[in-house]
């Protein structure tokens, strides 16, 4: 082992180290209260569930690997059994039950905060951003941008993309993502769908990979618009067929979508000549609570709704083009 590894490794061991007693030592004082109504007993608690959360995460991000995007679910999974086992023991013990439930509120609410602060920061936290496996990106790379996200091609693979997030940008890409695992999971179609690939660690900080959609000749697939704005009545022709195709898809496949625009559809055009629309962006339930995503008789409602805002906004722009679009479900 060269030197500099040796020494980037003892420095990544000690500072480890320093936070693991760091957190064990607070860990440890904070059980030493016991069950109470009293502000210093439940602030021992609370900073108990907190320190306990962080603890886990660090543990689990940087020794287990297999488990380290999950890293925070189980730190918070964790913390939550260990409380429960303890007060149940403690009220065993000592017989007080409402200074066992405030004890466990204050631990618990300690775990939420945690969880709440780290939320999009698991990948730092548990375990740091190796410098040695950053993809870099820079303006040369960018494709494309909104005011959410920033879409860069990937420096090692013309096929893929790296998408990457910020503010309130954040909720929409985790949403996202996770829709397109739950599609894989239950064996959904994602062939009109640009698929996700994982995630990349990057200079300016954590991506989303997905698939990039090119045509036969290697280009970049241009968007419906393009197409439309042509103005020739054979690739008129194709689009209109190639959207019926898509709404065919999206209903056989029960394809949850939030945002249909004519910029998240891009036109795959294969050597032949076909033309398949590929959905970009906008899958998935945009509400707080992704109901829709169980409850398939609303999801086609709520697609219903969807599909014919689409429409409207092809209409805008391509009147004659939108009457010939069929309804969601006819």
């Amino acid at each position: 082992m060269k030197p500099q590894n040796l020494c980037g490794f003892y420095k990544i061991r000690t500072g480890f180290e320093f936070r693991f007693m760091a957190s064990m030592s607070l860990f440890i004082l904070s059980m030493e209260a016991h069950a109470g109504t009293n502000v210093k007993s439940q602030f021992s608690h609370f900073a108990g569930g907190f320190v306990l959360t962080l603890l886990l995460m660090y543990v689990v991000g940087l020794l287990i690997h297999k488990y380290k995007p999950k890293a925070l679910v189980i730190g918070i999974w964790i913390s939550m059994i260990f409380v429960l086992i303890d007060q149940a023991l403690d009220f065993m013990e000592r017989g007080k039950f409402l200074g066992q439930v405030i004890d466990f509120l204050s631990h618990a609410a300690g775990t939420f905060l945690a969880g709440y602060m780290m939320r999009n920061k698991g990948a730092q936290l548990s375990g740091g951003m190796d410098n040695q496996h950053q993809t870099v990106l820079n303006d040369a790379l960018l494709i494309g941008k909104g005011t959410k996200r920033k879409c860069y091609q990937h420096p090692d693979d013309p096929m893929l993309c790296i998408k990457v997030s910020s503010g309130k940008g954040l909720r929409s890409a985790k949403r996202e993502t996770r829709y397109l695992k739950l599609l894989h999971r239950r064996g959904k179609s994602v062939s009109q769908i640009a698929d996700y690939k994982g995630v990349a660690r990057t200079n300016i900080g954590d991506g989303d990979v997905f698939e990039m959609v090119r045509d036969y000749d290697g280009s970049v697939s241009k968007n419906i618009e393009h197409y439309l704005r042509l103005g020739d009545a054979t690739i008129t022709a194709k689009i209109l067929d190639a959207i019926e195709a898509l709404r065919r898809y999206l209903l056989t496949e029960s394809i949850l979508f939030s945002d249909l625009s004519l910029a998240n559809i891009l036109v795959k055009v294969s050597e032949n000549g076909d033309y398949k629309l590929i959905i970009i962006d906008g899958v998935g339930d945009n509400n707080h609570i992704q109901f829709l995503e169980y409850q398939r008789w609303l999801g086609v409602k709520r697609c219903i709704r969807k599909w014919a805002g689409f429409v409207r906004n092809v209409e805008r722009k391509f009147p004659q083009v939108a009457k010939e679009i069929r309804p969601f479900v006819s």
